[in-house]
């Protein structure tokens, strides 16, 4: 699967020394530090309408293989916990057709643009304090390279609300 189409799982849980340089809130990744029993079983039964939509940019054929498994509504309520454990609940819901997302309850819904704009809202302060380490490290002469997080949300999603992250690296 090319980078360029797919959206990794973001598994990994931030660490409280990197969420306590952005104490305004906690990271929106913070939701994933509750134990994962269960979960990936779990998430195999939505994996087919999920899997399609995880992508930056899906194309005609994943968004009909997503709806020929749309999941019933009284589905939405684990399905988003489970989007939001692996990191990608704003990827997803931005790919899903507008027919299915009347579907959603609407608690849901609103949930889910909460998220993105807390999502949004990280990305503005871990920016900020990326801008200003790149400047501190400069000054001893050293280079920064960003790996992730707040990288890929600029380079390989386009749209930093879109990328859940919950540290520097």
């Amino acid at each position: 699967i090319s980078s360029a189409s797919w959206s990794p799982c973001v598994a990994c849980v931030a660490s409280r020394a990197c969420a306590s340089a952005f104490a305004a809130s906690p990271p929106p990744s913070e939701a994933r530090s509750r134990p994962v029993r269960g979960r990936d079983v779990h998430f195999a039964e939505t994996s087919g309408f999920v899997l399609p939509l995880a992508r930056v940019q899906p194309d005609e054929s994943c968004v009909r293989r997503a709806l020929a498994v749309t999941p019933a509504a009284s589905r939405w309520p684990a399905l988003v916990e489970d989007l939001e454990w692996h990191g990608v609940a704003a990827l997803v819901w931005r790919n899903v057709p507008a027919s299915v997302r009347e579907s959603v309850p609407e608690a849901l819904r609103e949930r889910l643009e909460r998220q993105r704009i807390a999502t949004l809202a990280f990305y503005l302060r871990a920016g900020a304090v990326w801008g200003k380490l790149r400047e501190a490290l400069a000054q001893l002469g050293i280079r920064p390279i960003a790996l992730k997080g707040l990288a890929l949300a600029e380079g390989l999603y386009g749209r930093p609300d879109l990328r859940t992250f919950g540290d520097l690296d």
